[in-house]
């Protein structure tokens, strides 16, 4: 990364391929290669123009592969954009929080000493789920804002060490010399919708 001038661009990792079908994984991607897209086409783009017009020995080298064309090509789709972008704003402000509170070794670890939810409670994240995901249908402007929280910390205190590190966590750079907060790389690369 250093070599290609993106040293202070973050990277998050995608996770294995063995990891199988999970649904939360539908939307984490999309969320991760949004907040990584300008380094993804700033690669694809470089290896697209080394492909047609530096001239090499080994044709190898020089040609652009089936998937990076096809990766280059799917993430300038306005239609690709808007799926992963509405994926990447659920994740963030429903799955997100929802993994957290389907795990309670998670929520200790963000901080918290709290007791694991109990059958009766999953019950009530439920139903809260239930309800604003219809409300969200029915108003689907209200899931814009960043700080749109499907799971109030008065209804589930638990989770208030969890959004509290998501407002001040620190993302490092590749080489690992710069840090970014990561609430302003979501609000940059997923929530402003000026842009595109």
């Amino acid at each position: 990364m250093s070599s290609r001038g993106m040293g202070a661009e973050v990277l998050l990792s995608l996770g294995r391929a063995g990891n199988g079908g999970r649904f939360d994984s539908e939307f984490e991607m999309p969320f991760k290669i949004l907040l990584m897209k300008k380094v993804i086409m700033k690669m694809l783009t470089e290896d697209f123009i080394m492909s047609k017009f530096v001239a090499s020995t080994d044709t190898a080298e020089t040609q652009e592969s089936v998937l990076a064309r096809s990766i280059r090509v799917r993430l300038v789709s306005k239609q690709i954009q808007s799926a992963m972008r509405a994926r990447a704003i659920l994740f963030y402000c429903c799955i997100a929080p929802l993994r957290m509170l389907m795990n309670s070794k998670e929520l200790r670890q963000e901080g918290g000493n709290h007791e694991p939810l109990h059958l009766y409670d999953f019950g009530k994240v439920f139903d809260t789920l239930e309800r604003v995901l219809a409300y969200s249908v029915d108003n689907p402007n209200n899931v814009l804002p960043i700080d749109l929280r499907f799971f109030s910390i008065g209804q589930f205190p638990c989770l208030e060490n969890f959004y509290a590190n998501r407002n001040s966590r620190l993302c490092l750079s590749a080489n690992k010399l710069h840090q970014v907060s990561e609430k302003l790389l979501v609000r940059e690369e997923v929530y402003d919708l000026g842009k595109d």
